[in-house]
């Protein structure tokens, strides 16, 4: 291996020789002109256009013309003054870069290979270059580097170039140029500059981005039939200059689209936060509404469970019927499930609401809940309200003892006469029974009390006695 401080004439028979020559010239790497981390590509697809130009220029029966072109510091820098162009650190694909007008004119990809990093590998694939009949180049991307390797023919031997516009420790100034006519020593030098670490083969689990770094792809490429008339060059500049006119049209378009999206995001941001604000002092009320009481109101938790405090069932009413006395007193008690003290308490409580804190999601979720909790407390209320008002006991005046009785849900017995009839019946057979022996009642009044207290004669004869 050998710097460039020999003449360029030493160097070519040197490789014809069958030697390896690495070639680096201060100041000459990608970065050296401010590029971009990913202009690599570019360099690479940059080095083989420039190779098959020198290459139809200088023949190839003068191999060792060619090989002083080739390594000549003018070559080295026209192939990495590309990347000057280039100051963005975003990837570029190969299949994206030899699309733009400059690569499309002048190569043709002639097929693609993928595999893991390794002499076996890279052997592999400079057997497939010597197999192409003519001048021919692999584009070598193993993330995140992509280096070039060419194989032109000089003087009847195949000498195989590498290309790598980063600096490395064999060539720490500059990019690296290495020429060799040996496929194995050329595959071995491309495994070094391009290393496989097997650890991350062991990795199991390993992520897309870990899995580039154990493969590589190649992209062999073909030199076009190049027309290097004067018309040929305008019709390229021309579809150059329409390309770059179509991009600039559709980065406008997506300019004055973000544009509009920033405002429309601005807007929406501000809808969202008086929405919240809404929320927040909705929520804010109705957590007020539903906060639990300490004299018989529902807690949230226990709504939240489904259930009612005992508390907050109102009071039933009380009535009275002594057994040996004619004279039937009725208590009724009203009440309701808001009482004048349950309201005092309420608007006590309603004076200091609990902060809610929550925001987002939470807080939506939040507002949702203690709605629903109102909600199924109201039910709870009502169903409270309806079973009290079934369970309310009607009444009537009897008009014997001039006194209320109330009405039974249903006659018990075997009294088969209407409620009120029944309590008649009640007073009757307490108080008539002198009347019945006395024997100055009628007969109609006879006849209608036997008639309906047929069923009483034992107990009325009990009580006569």
């Amino acid at each position: 291996m050998s710097f460039v401080q020999r003449s360029r004439t030493e160097v070519a028979k040197s490789i014809l020789g069958g030697k390896e020559e690495v070639i680096c010239h201060r100041g000459s790497s990608q970065f050296t002109r401010g590029a971009g981390s990913s202009a690599c590509g570019l360099a690479a697809l940059n080095f083989a256009r420039v190779i098959f130009r020198e290459f139809r220029a200088s023949g190839q029966e003068d191999g060792e013309r060619l090989l002083r072109v080739v390594v000549k510091r003018q070559t080295v820098e026209e192939i990495t003054s590309i990347c000057s162009g280039w100051t963005s650190d975003v990837h570029l694909d190969v299949d994206d870069i030899y699309k733009i007008p400059v690569f499309e004119k002048t190569l043709r990809l002639e097929q693609t290979k993928y595999g893991r990093p390794g002499s076996g590998e890279f052997e592999g694939l400079l057997r497939d270059l010597q197999g192409i009949a003519s001048e021919c180049a692999a584009i070598i991307t193993r993330p995140p580097e992509i280096i070039a390797c060419a194989k032109i023919s000089a003087s009847g031997r195949d000498v195989f170039a590498i290309f790598d516009s980063h600096s490395k420790p064999d060539y720490p100034d500059g990019s690296g140029l290495i020429l060799n006519t040996s496929i194995s020593g050329t595959a071995a030098r491309l495994a070094k500059m391009l290393p496989l670490d097997d650890r991350l083969l062991e990795l199991t689990d390993m992520q897309w981005q870990v899995q580039l770094l154990a493969n590589y792809s190649g992209h062999i490429f073909v030199p076009r039939d190049l027309d290097n008339s004067m018309e040929s060059l305008t019709h390229s500049l021309i579809d150059s200059s329409l390309e770059i006119l179509a991009l600039r049209a559709q980065f406008l378009d997506l300019k004055a689209r973000h544009s509009a999206l920033n405002s429309k995001n601005k807007r929406l941001e501000a809808e969202v936060q008086d929405l919240r604000d809404t929320l927040h002092r909705n929520l804010a009320s109705s957590h007020t509404r539903s906060r639990p009481l300490k004299d018989g109101q529902t807690s949230l938790s226990d709504s939240t469970k489904g259930t009612i405090s005992p508390r907050a069932l109102s009071k039933r009413k009380e009535t009275t019927f002594p057994a040996a006395s004619c004279t039937h007193r009725y208590n009724y008690q009203s009440s309701s499930p808001s009482g004048s003290g349950a309201s005092k308490e309420t608007n006590s409580n309603a004076q200091s609401p609990t902060s809610v804190r929550s925001d987002g999601d939470n807080q939506d979720l939040l507002a949702l809940q203690v709605q629903q909790q109102y909600d199924e407390e109201d039910r709870h209320l009502r169903a409270q309200r309806e079973e009290l008002l079934q369970m309310q006991l009607r009444v009537f005046k009897c008009g014997v003892q001039a006194v209320w009785i109330r009405r039974q849900a249903r006659p018990r017995g075997n009294y088969h006469t209407c409620l009120p009839l029944f309590r008649v019946q009640t007073c009757l057979v307490q108080i008539m029974p002198a009347f019945y022996h006395s024997r100055r009642t009628s007969a109609l009044v006879r006849w209608l009390f036997r008639v309906s207290f047929s069923d009483e004669t034992t107990r009325m004869e009990a009580l006569s006695e």
